[in-house]
C-alpha cells in the first residue's frame, strides 16, 4: 500500500494500475492475471454472440409458429409484445407494439375487451396478467376479444410464468390459437345440420340412408343407418335404424332379388336410378330413387304408389272393356250398314225395272241426291 507520504507499503505489492496489459514482477503474477482478463473477455464475447444467436432463432420460431404469442417483460404486464401471428393476425398493430390491457395511458397500441363466456374481465383477469401474479401457469381456455373497430377474435388461450436467475416472477408468456373461423365453421354446419334434419324429418317422401353389405364382392343385404318419420309412416316399419333388411323385412332376398341387385349397381357404379317396384315381402307399389353418395352406401328416396297403381289397373280394366264393346259396336254397326246398303241397292233394281216397264218406282230414293 502506498503510505501518505507516497510510499508503496507491503500490502500494494503486485498491484498494477488499471487497464495494464502486464507488469515486471518477477514471479510474472500480474502478467498470468492479464491473461486471464483477455481469456475472460473472450469467453464473454463467445457466450453474448452464442446468446444473441439463440435469441434470432427463438424470435425466427416465434414468428414462424402458427400461434398467437405474447410476452410480458415485467411482473406487472405494463408492456406485452407479440410475435408475427399476434401482431398482423390478430392485433392488427405494428411488429413490437404494446398492447397490454395493463399498459399505462398512452401506451396502448391497440384497444380491446376480452369476454370469457359472455362476461368481461379486467386487465388483472387476463391469463398474462393472472400468471405473473400467482407464479402458477394458467390454463388455456376461450376468450373473446372485442376490438374497437368491431372485429372479434375468438381465442383458446394460456399463459405461463416466467422467472429470473433468483426464481422471482419477471413477465409471463401467453399463447393463443384464434379459432374465430373454426368456430363460424361449425356454427354454419350447425346450422347446415338443423336446416337438413327438419327437411329430412318434414319431407312427405320416404327416405332411407344405408350401407350395402357385401360378400366376396357379391350383394347380400343392407343396413339401415338412417331413415325418417316418412319412412315410418308409408311403410309402417319401425325401428330399422341399425338393422338388417334381412331382419326387418324377412324373406325380401328370396321374394324380390331385383331390388338388392338395383341397389348394389348403384353402389359399384354410382350412376342414380329411379325406378317403379312391386315389393311383394310388403304387397306395396314404390317408385323409387336412388343415388350413392359415398363408397358402399346408398340413399333411397321413394313414395309409396300403390293406390295409383291400382286405380291405373282399374282404368286399364275398363278400356279394354270399353274397347271390348267398342268393338261389338263396330261389328254390329258394320253388320247394320252393309244390310240397310244392299237393300238400298235392290230397292234401286226395282225403280229401275219398273221404269223400263213404263210403271212408276215404288221407292223413294231421292236421299241419296247430294245436295249442293
Amino acid at each position: 500500500m502506498r503510505r501518505r507520504d507516497g510510499v508503496l507499503s507491503e500490502s500494494d505489492a503486485g498491484q498494477t494500475p488499471a487497464g495494464s496489459k502486464s507488469a515486471p514482477l518477477p514471479d510474472g503474477t500480474v502478467a498470468a492475471a492479464g491473461r486471464a482478463d483477455e481469456l475472460d473477455a473472450a469467453a464473454f464475447a463467445k457466450v453474448r454472440n452464442e446468446a444473441e444467436l439463440r435469441a434470432t432463432e427463438l424470435q425466427a420460431v416465434l414468428d414462424v409458429v402458427p400461434v398467437a404469442i405474447w410476452i410480458a417483460h415485467d411482473p406487472q404486464c405494463l408492456r406485452i409484445t407479440g410475435n408475427r401471428v399476434a401482431d398482423e393476425l390478430v392485433m392488427h398493430v405494428p411488429r413490437g407494439a404494446n398492447i397490454s390491457a395493463s399498459a399505462r395511458p398512452g401506451d396502448k397500441a391497440v384497444t380491446y375487451k376480452v369476454f370469457r363466456a359472455g362476461a368481461e374481465l379486467s386487465p388483472v383477469e387476463l391469463p398474462a396478467q393472472v400468471a405473473a401474479a400467482t407464479g402458477k401457469a394458467v390454463a388455456a381456455e376461450m376468450l373473446e376479444l372485442r376490438f374497437s373497430d368491431n372485429r372479434v377474435s375468438n381465442m383458446f388461450m394460456g399463459a405461463m410464468p416466467l422467472f429470473n436467475a433468483k426464481g422471482r416472477v419477471r413477465g409471463a408468456v401467453a399463447a393463443g390459437a384464434d379459432v374465430t373461423q373454426l368456430l363460424q365453421a361449425e356454427e354454419a354446419l350447425r346450422s347446415s345440420e338443423t336446416r337438413y334434419r327438419s327437411l329430412f324429418e318434414n319431407m312427405i317422401n320416404g327416405l332411407a340412408y344405408c350401407r350395402m353389405v357385401f360378400d366376396r364382392e357379391q350383394p347380400v343385404d343392407f343396413v339401415y343407418l338412417d331413415v325418417n318419420l316418412a319412412f315410418e309412416t308409408l311403410t309402417g316399419l319401425k325401428g330399422v335404424v341399425g338393422k338388417r333388411v334381412s331382419e326387418v323385412i324377412p324373406g325380401i332376398h328370396r321374394s324380390d332379388p331385383e331390388l338388392l341387385n338395383t341397389y348394389a349397381r348403384v353402389v359399384r357404379t354410382g350412376r342414380p336410378e329411379t325406378f317403379e317396384k312391386y315389393v311383394e315381402a310388403l304387397r306395396m307399389w314404390f317408385a323409387v330413387s336412388v343415388y350413392s353418395p359415398e363408397p358402399e352406401h346408398f340413399v333411397a328416396v321413394f313414395d309409396v304408389i300403390t293406390d295409383r297403381k291400382q286405380t291405373e289397373a282399374r282404368l286399364q280394366q275398363k278400356v279394354e272393356e270399353l274397347r271390348a264393346t267398342n268393338d261389338e259396336l263396330a261389328n254390329f254397326n258394320r253388320a247394320a250398314v252393309g244390310r240397310e246398303l244392299r237393300m238400298i241397292e235392290l230397292k234401286r233394281q226395282v225403280n229401275e225395272l219398273c221404269d223400263r216397264t213404263g210403271q212408276p218406282p215404288p221407292y223413294n230414293l231421292d236421299f241419296q241426291k247430294v245436295k249442293v
